[in-house]
């Protein structure tokens, strides 16, 4: 039988019987080709919930483990004494992610094994670094790619030596991600962007004590807060740059084969102690004697605290900056949640990750049992604007997506096989709503298209539904009696939080909530705002279209609302007083 590992067809045999590893195998675009097939499709082992739970703790283990590792082995290459923290903050979220994504490729694998022990499949010739990314933003990019993957896949058949049958492909495999489009630059955007950018390396110390980087809160409220803490305004700018893209960083073979973890516990670790030294980006290898002088010799003055949402994995020359400051300077770091699902989830590498790094974690107002989370109004929510429902609106639905291949792991569903559950409850929803309903909805996609074509089979499906990603979301709900959120998101938090009539629907078993948060969503099935079912969320609607507001404004279910807000969307129109207190004592403490 015949291993189809990818959605790449130059790696089919299709004149055998297919056994696809994954439903990330099957393009919606390309069904026409694949369904004409003699073929199967393994189950994705992580359908197993409470193994994907064990996985991920045992995921968790095994990043420690490395980190505590490669702590060692960089101190010593580089002559450094950094902390623990200090590398946890610099490629701590690239390499659990890393960690997550090899495991999940590999057990793929075992699963195989374990249903068909005669198995074959056709890979290509790779070459050592072929796909080794420079920083995280690229690795993002392979990681999501059938051509990552399925250069992933070779790596650990080779080193698992199993009885799985390999034909090489000689051609090249066609993709280079290190070859970027380049992008026209506007020149008046570009030297403003500049000015900015040397305005802030040259800001007085005195005045830029607290450094903001991507805190997601609005620009004009940020430079309200600053003025506030006494500090010079600036957007942070700065941590957007890539200095180490000029360095030309090339593969030193030598230097990766140095490190020697010789992990043998368990298969998968003696195949992941082969793999990891080829793939830590090179900004984190090569690239990092050169960072830290740049960082040493950066002009931007030593600060005593620094705020941040998403620049910890979102900018590597802001990972290095600040991983050298909280060491070496004491410098306090505060990261502040940016979306939804915080706090609620079984559990979330994200989380885990942001919080680990932390000084202070600013959480939208839920606590757990780390004494470093801080529930505090959020400087996200808060809008200054008031939409009161259109009574003769549409309704507004909005659509996740994810990616093909698993990446991050938290309590969600998990790559392709849990995108298409997710749909077909879309797709439920949708055939259970009335006439009437399906006429007013409106349908708002999701941005970023992982190969899963929503709009297209949306369309197939349901021909004249209305599709839109024209205007803002907040310019739809102007327009909307309701909103229906359809997953664990921010969505949904930033409606309740401007009291917008709201119902959410989502299964349970995959988006497995924490004890604390049970009691706050048990409340809100209670009241008809939450559902499980997606076929309960659309009878509601079909029960109470002309009756949402007096249903959304019954004193019981506003006092179960105000008990959830506090809980997970917290907002105070005095936030910067709030901010401005906390974060003065954070830096005095």
């Amino acid at each position: 039988m015949f291993l189809a590992t990818t959605a790449l067809e130059k790696y089919w045999d299709k004149s055998e019987k297919i056994l696809f590893l994954g439903e990330w195998c099957l393009l919606y675009d390309r069904k026409k080709e694949w369904s004409r097939l003699n073929y199967e499709v393994l189950p994705n082992h992580w359908e197993n919930r409470e193994k994907l739970y064990r996985d991920y703790i045992y995921i968790e283990n095994i990043y420690e483990k490395t980190l505590d590792y490669l702590v060692s082995f960089y101190n010593k290459t580089f002559n450094k004494n950094f902390s623990k923290r200090y590398y946890r903050i610099l490629f701590g979220f690239w390499l659990n992610s890393f960690i997550g994504i090899i495991y999940d490729r590999f057990e793929s694998l075992q699963h195989a094994i374990r249903y068909k022990n005669d198995l074959r499949t056709i890979f290509s010739d790779f070459s050592y670094g072929e796909f080794t990314a420079l920083d995280q933003e690229e690795f993002r990019s392979l990681a999501s790619s059938d051509e990552y993957n399925i250069f992933l896949f070779s790596k650990i058949i080779y080193s698992m030596e199993c009885q799985i049958k390999i034909n090489v492909d000689k051609t090249n495999l066609l993709i280079n991600f290190h070859k970027k489009k380049v992008k026209k630059i506007n020149f008046w955007k570009n030297l403003f962007k500049r000015l900015i950018v040397y305005y802030e390396k040259n800001i007085p110390n005195r005045f830029n004590s607290i450094i903001f980087s991507n805190t997601y809160i609005n620009i004009l409220d940020q430079l309200i807060l600053q003025i506030k803490l006494c500090q010079l305004p600036h957007a942070g700018l700065v941590f957007n740059n890539k200095p180490y893209e000029k360095l030309n960083l090339f593969i030193n073979k030598d230097l990766r084969n140095t490190i020697k973890l010789n992990f043998n516990s368990t298969l998968f670790e003696k195949i992941f102690s082969v793999i990891l030294p080829e793939q830590i980006p090179k900004v984190y290898l090569e690239g990092f004697k050169e960072m830290n002088d740049y960082v040493s010799y950066d002009r931007r003055p030593c600060s005593k605290l620094i705020i941040t949402a998403t620049s910890p994995y979102g900018s590597d020359y802001f990972t290095y900056w600040c991983a050298s400051n909280v060491d070496s300077q004491n410098t306090k770091l505060v990261c502040c949640q940016h979306g939804g699902h915080y706090g609620m989830g079984r559990f979330s590498m994200i989380d885990n990750h942001e919080i680990k790094i932390s000084n202070s974690f600013f959480s939208w107002g839920w606590k757990n049992s780390l004494s470093n989370v801080k529930p505090i109004p959020s400087g996200k929510l808060i809008k200054n604007i008031k939409i009161t429902p259109n009574i003769k609106g549409q309704v507004l639905s909005l659509l996740m997506d994810l990616p093909r291949y698993s990446q991050h792991l938290f309590a969600s569903p998990i790559g392709a096989s849990g995108m298409n559950r997710y749909m077909k409850d879309q797709f439920v929803f949708v055939e259970e709503l009335n006439e009437e309903v399906k006429k007013i909805l409106l349908i708002r996609p999701y941005l970023h298209n992982y190969g899963d074509d929503q709009i297209k089979k949306i369309h197939k499906k349901f021909p004249k539904i209305k599709i839109s990603l024209n205007n803002t979301f907040y310019d739809q709900l102007k327009n909307s009696r309701i909103y229906v959120g359809t997953y664990n998101s921010t969505t949904f938090l930033e409606t309740i939080s401007i009291n917008f009539p709201t119902i959410i629907f989502w299964q349970e078993g995959e988006w497995e909530l924490n004890e604390y948060a049970k009691i706050f969503f048990s409340k809100l099935k209670k009241t008809g705002i939450f559902y499980s079912d997606p076929k309960l969320a659309a009878n509601f609607l079909n029960n109470n279209m002309d009756n949402i507001t007096e249903w959304w404004d019954d004193k019981n279910l506003q006092n179960e609302l105000d008990e959830f807000r506090n809980a997970y969307c917290l907002v105070d129109s005095n936030w910067k007083n709030i901010w401005k207190e906390e974060l003065l004592w954070i830096q005095s403490s």
